[in-house]
């Protein structure tokens, strides 16, 4: 984040007058510019004041701009077109959205709903990473299951999440329950013959909205036109097949990984997109060869853990393996682990590293 935002345009006429109208998200206007180009080029350097002097550069106050370009075509008439919207400020610290299924295991028989409570332990050992750092932070229990909730609850719940998910002072976030390569979320379980969850399979039903698409996502935080992108520094999406579609894209993480040289590289980065990370599973994770549910759980707080605990020093990635080390979770150890976990962007990034507003300057 800096103090001037930099417009630039290139007209098909080589020749013209050219005016920059500025709005805010009322519809007032803020200032302005005006020139006349020789050879196509437009640019205009704004330092984020208003016509009064008045800085304008408070994500509470000022969450978006509108701003209009007029110039004239190659046949001579005047057009004004709407500029693309620029990306989001970052909030003064980015908040942590911390979300699960609630009634995961109650759900799922009496073969599984003893394993509440390690799901609950591990639900707040999470949320107590953010707190350890004194970052805010909202634990949201999705409403999930057929046994006590109805159709139009879970889709109530559904839409609560999607609106603090686009709240743009969160910019963490962790899901736990069910999804695939572009849905989180669903109604009820599907069980194998032995009365198991099926782990990745998650059954609708009619006229069901408890669930959030990636298309969703991308359009509203990462394609908006009209408040701009608002990236995601962090996310785990903590369910099935999320590493094998669009889902890294939708939050703002392109999918591959990064060292810091790549974001501080105006090449590779003309954007100046601050660091970023996405985690998710490229295949079904749990069930037969993957240990308990205790220890599956241990291992989610074992790796918050360590990344908080050490947070000016320990990598997300680093964090996973230290992870895996204290639960021994996966039993299949490192190979088991890795060929099923993916980290995407930049895979060594510290627990609070580049989370507020100030903390990216470049260039």
């Amino acid at each position: 984040m800096s103090s001037n935002f930099t417009f630039k345009a290139h007209t098909k006429r080589p020749n013209t007058d050219w005016f920059i109208d500025i709005y805010d998200h009322l519809g007032d206007y803020v200032n302005g510019e005006a020139g006349h180009t020789y050879n196509g080029q437009i640019a205009w350097t704004w330092d984020l004041t208003d016509t009064y002097g008045n800085p304008r550069d408070d994500l509470e106050t000022d969450p978006f701009f509108d701003c209009y370009i007029t110039f004239s075509t190659t046949a001579g008439v005047l057009t004004t077109r709407g500029q693309p919207a620029p990306q989001t400020a970052y909030p003064p610290v980015g908040h942590w959205l911390i979300s699960y299924c609630d009634r995961y295991h109650l759900d799922g028989g009496a073969r599984c709903a003893p394993y509440d409570g390690y799901y609950s332990n591990g639900i707040n050992t999470i949320a107590g990473g953010p707190a350890l750092r004194s970052i805010p932070y909202w634990i949201f229990p999705i409403k999930f299951g057929t046994n006590i909730y109805s159709q139009g609850q879970r889709n109530e719940s559904w839409g609560a999440l999607k609106a603090a998910l686009f709240d743009p002072r969160y910019r963490n976030f962790y899901y736990y329950g069910h999804g695939n390569t572009n849905i989180i979320g669903c109604d009820s379980h599907k069980f194998d013959t032995n009365g198991y969850i099926t782990e990745g399979v998650a059954l609708f039903s009619s006229g069901s909205k408890a669930f959030l698409t990636s298309q969703c996502v991308s359009n509203e935080l990462t394609f908006n036109r009209y408040s701009g992108a608002r990236p995601y520094r962090f996310v785990w999406l903590d369910c099935c097949n999320t590493a094998n579609g669009d889902w890294p894209g939708a939050f703002g993480v392109d999918k591959a990984i990064y060292d810091i040289d790549h974001y501080t590289n105006t090449v590779t980065n003309p954007k100046h997109t601050r660091p970023s990370a996405f985690v998710g599973w490229n295949q079904l994770v749990g069930g037969a060869g993957w240990g308990t549910v205790d220890a599956a759980w241990r291992f989610r707080g074992a790796w918050m853990f360590d990344w908080s605990y050490w947070w000016q020093s320990r990598g997300v990635r680093s964090a996973f393996e230290n992870a895996r080390t204290t639960a021994s979770w996966p039993p299949g150890g490192y190979n088991q682990l890795w060929g099923a976990l993916r980290l995407f962007g930049y895979t060594n990034m510290q627990f609070n590293a580049y989370n507020q507003k100030n903390d990216w300057r470049w260039p």
